[in-house]
């Protein structure tokens, strides 16, 4: 049986490339959500008791918009569990 729409789950090289082409945050969303990416939230170190794990985005330009920071983000996670 055939499922229209779906497509099989890219690979991480074309995972990256995907992530990179993405020109909102709802595309991000979205490609996130279609190749189930699981990723962490970021905690602030005084919002519980329980030792924050941070996600260390880095070589990240300070003056980058949120998208870019949030395609980072992705890229890092998909790098370190693909």
């Amino acid at each position: 049986m055939r499922i229209y729409g779906y497509k099989k789950k890219k690979s991480k090289q074309q995972l990256l490339k995907a992530i990179d082409k993405c020109k909102s945050i709802d595309q991000l969303f979205a490609l996130v959500q279609h190749e189930e990416i699981n990723m962490r939230m970021h905690t602030l170190p005084g919002a519980s008791n329980i030792p924050p794990k941070r996600l260390e985005i880095r070589n990240i330009d300070p003056d980058s918009t949120p998208l870019d920071r949030l395609k980072a983000a992705v890229k890092m996670t998909v790098e370190y569990t693909k």
